[in-house]
């Protein structure tokens, strides 16, 4: 008969610290690395490319994302790559080669098979292949759009034991997949994979319960249950993305995925390269570890970085213990009761308007009245025990007033409401340098996706201040200078 009320002010103060993210505008100035023509060229084609970029990877949706997990688990991963099977940008076409001496049509993965001999007649003079009209004929490819994956620290296994991010030597992405994606997508190993209904991996059945969970369920998050993908069409099964640093033993690094838990498959797909070395490379060839990591506050000496909430755990437990503990006095002892002394020959009391009691006045020698009991109040010393707690975690979490949209007593100026804003907001610098960071490494790894497979010419239409539209052009050739990228982080 214990009852267990919640107040969450958990979930309340991180709403406050997203707010606090999303009215800073993160931005960033490109600068050429050096007065060569070719780095001039490229700081001044990325600076203006950032908006079409941050446009294409959806930043606007990953920031949100992220920002939850930076400010509930103060830790969260970007994952930047290129989806090929985008339409976004169209498609380009793989031009066939034709050999001079036999006459045969090849396509490039034929030739290079054969070290670029004809597999026909091992020739090795070729021309362009082209159809009866005269046109060049080939096979046309998707050029894809990069994309920035958000990943919470349930998602993700890294070695603990190292303090830096840079020093870590590679990591592994668990995901769900479901049977369905399997038998779509590799329809001849999903013959051989055995699916189930959870993952054994205690972390992602915590990721997976999540999405049937909400603030007034009755079920808690401990029973980890599938809920509306139980039966035959929630199974599915656990994968495993190995990305590690080149090393001496791989020294292009080394990327694979995994399939299963019990009886684990090697996932093996030529489009991806999978398993093989690491998928992206930069300007100068040397392979790109895509994964961006952010902290809220950094700890020293651990990986995991901390933040607010890991202070406020124990102020919320103990603001629920006092709501239960006022609960129970309004239960069980605020309602007033009736005392009937044996032989007074009272029947029930029922509370109704006009009641008439009757009651023998010569049992216990007179003294058998019986009488009314007032209900015991709430003391106050409960409530201002519980409001101090409510000022504990403003003051632990630093979301005071002003940053919740209240005013102060007692200030009415603007330029003081401005200046309490700006004291707030500095609480929370360190974590604001750390976004402004993460996003200097995420545009850092798009650029290099661009400059290997975005497409040659891309178009980005602005509206000016006479309400005409201007149409820019950009070059992909201009992107191969070195530049030096820095972010303003609102911090």
């Amino acid at each position: 008969w214990t009852p267990k009320p919640v107040t969450n002010v958990v979930a309340e103060t991180v709403d406050v610290i997203r707010s606090v993210f999303s009215s800073v505008q993160l931005g960033l100035v490109v600068r050429p690395n050096g007065q060569d023509p070719r780095n001039v060229a490229a700081a001044e084609l990325a600076d203006d490319m950032e908006p079409l970029v941050a446009i294409e990877h959806d930043m606007k949706r990953v920031t949100r994302e992220s920002d939850f997990w930076l400010a509930s688990l103060h830790n969260v991963f970007w994952h930047v790559w290129w989806d090929k099977n985008a339409e976004t940008n169209g498609t380009f076409v793989i031009p066939h080669e034709k050999c001079a001496d036999c006459g045969t049509t090849h396509k490039p993965d034929a030739l290079l098979a054969s070290q670029g001999m004809c597999p026909n007649c091992g020739g090795g003079a070729f021309s362009q292949a082209k159809d009866d009209d005269g046109n060049p004929t080939g096979e046309p490819k998707r050029v894809g759009k990069g994309a920035t994956d958000v990943c919470s620290p349930f998602e993700m296994l890294v070695p603990p034991t190292y303090t830096k991010f840079g020093d870590v030597p590679g990591l592994i992405r668990q995901r769900w997949r479901t049977a369905r994606w399997w038998k779509e997508h590799y329809p001849d190993l999903s013959k051989t994979l055995v699916f189930s209904q959870m993952p054994q991996e205690r972390s992602l059945q915590l990721v997976r319960s999540l999405s049937t969970q909400t603030d007034v369920s009755g079920s808690p998050l401990t029973a980890f249950s599938g809920g509306g993908d139980s039966g035959k069409g929630g199974e599915g099964l656990a994968e495993y993305e190995l990305w590690y640093k080149p090393c001496p033993a791989y020294s292009d690094g080394l990327f694979m995925r995994v399939a299963g838990d019990s009886d684990p498959k090697i996932v093996r797909d030529p489009g991806e390269s999978a398993p093989g070395p690491l998928p992206y490379s930069d300007n100068e060839g040397r392979k790109l570890f895509p994964w961006v990591f952010m902290q809220f506050q950094q700890f020293g000496g651990r990986l995991w970085g901390k933040g607010p909430v890991d202070l406020i755990l124990q102020k919320q437990d103990q603001i629920n213990q006092i709501d239960s503990l006022i609960q129970m006095i309004i239960q069980r002892v605020a309602n007033p009761i009736w005392l009937k002394p044996k032989g007074a020959e009272v029947q029930s009391f029922t509370g109704e308007p006009g009641l008439v009691v009757e009651w023998n006045p010569l049992a216990a020698g007179g003294a058998a009245k019986p009488e009314r009991i007032p209900g015991e109040n709430v003391p106050p010393s409960l409530i201002q025990i519980r409001k101090q707690y409510f000022d504990d975690i403003e003051r632990l979490a630093g979301t005071m007033d002003i940053l919740r949209g209240s005013k102060p007593a007692g200030v009415e100026a603007f330029s003081a409401l401005q200046l309490l804003v700006e004291r707030s907001q500095s609480r929370f610098g360190l974590a604001l340098q750390e976004r402004g960071d993460g996003y200097k490494q995420w545009y850092a790894l798009a650029l290099e996706l661009e400059r290997q497979y975005g497409p040659q010419e891309r178009t980005w239409a602005s509206l000016g201040p006479n309400r005409r539209w201007t149409f820019r052009h950009f070059l992909n050739a201009d992107l191969q200078g070195t530049v030096e990228i820095v972010v303003e982080d609102g911090s």
